[in-house]
């Protein structure tokens, strides 16, 4: 628990000091596995159901928790501890909250108001400023929070599976190319 917490804190720590790390975040492979397991897998039964959401989430989890099992305990455990804080930063965002929170608090004009909006999810009904407290506490949830529970929970490779998931849920790019009882499931 101890390491967990040192862990976050360094992530935390990267995240403040370089803030342009973030775009190292990028998932587009998570959409290319997608579309390649929907062509060679589109009128299976397994990808069909609720088990080609595991197929798709569980495959790149599981390389996450093997990797982290295989390498963990290599120099005393230094590799383990780089391996979970590289994927614990990887998973958390995708975006900086930070800095569309920042964006929204100092936009001046209603079209740069818009786009800070826009960036943390909102619809166009969220314009009183507590539909917007509100949209920043789930955003929280959603790109920090959960992230930060599962890590803590069950590691990195929990991690990396929340990520996939509300990037499955969110991303309606990703969605299209499920079948619509996986989207449901997810």
């Amino acid at each position: 628990m101890a390491l967990s917490l040192l862990i976050i804190l360094v992530v935390i720590g990267v995240s403040a000091a370089a803030p342009e790390l973030t775009r190292l975040r990028d998932f587009d492979w998570f959409r290319r596995w997608v579309e390649a397991l929907s062509r060679q897998l589109n009128l299976n039964v397994l990808w069909t159901h609720a088990l080609g959401l595991l197929i798709t989430v569980g495959l790149p989890t599981l390389l996450v928790l093997l990797v982290h099992r295989a390498l963990g305990s290599a120099i005393f455990g230094l590799i383990g501890i780089l391996i979970a804080a590289i994927v614990l930063y990887y998973s958390w965002g995708p975006r900086d909250l930070d800095a569309d929170v920042s964006d929204l608090a100092t936009a001046t004009d209603p079209e740069l108001r818009q786009r800070a909006l826009a960036a943390l999810g909102a619809s166009a009904e969220d314009n009183q400023p507590a539909d917007r407290v509100e949209l920043v506490f789930h955003q929280a949830l959603k790109r920090w929070f959960g992230v930060l529970f599962w890590f803590v929970l069950f590691g990195p490779a929990a991690a990396i599976g929340f990520r996939l998931v509300q990037l499955l849920n969110d991303s309606k790019q990703i969605a299209n190319q499920l079948p619509l009882p996986q989207v449901e499931a997810a």
